[in-house]
């Protein structure tokens, strides 16, 4: 189990048929989780859930893009290591 980063640099980023190698960028991966969070209307705070609202959610939620997305990341080398980032959307 590896995350890999495959990434095209200067004039290469333009070209999507340009050849690149991906990196190793972590092995021993343990865990990878999303999480995605919608604003509630009643006091503004983020409400994190497990899944995005797909076809089978109430109509609502289908209409509502989450603001943010949670990433967190569980590496097993000798001790167990969890990164999270939290990237917010634009709208």
């Amino acid at each position: 189990d590896k995350l890999l980063r495959q990434c095209r640099r200067n004039q290469e980023s333009l070209n999507e048929k340009s050849e690149s190698q991906a990196e190793e960028m972590s092995s021993n991966i343990e865990e990878l989780n999303f999480s995605f969070g919608y604003l509630k209307d009643i006091d503004k705070s983020l409400e994190w859930k497990d899944s995005w609202a797909g076809k089978d959610a109430p109509l609502d939620e289908q209409k509502t893009l989450p603001v943010a997305v949670k990433v967190t990341l569980s590496i097993k080398s000798k001790i167990k290591q969890d990164f999270q980032r939290t990237i917010f959307l634009a709208k």
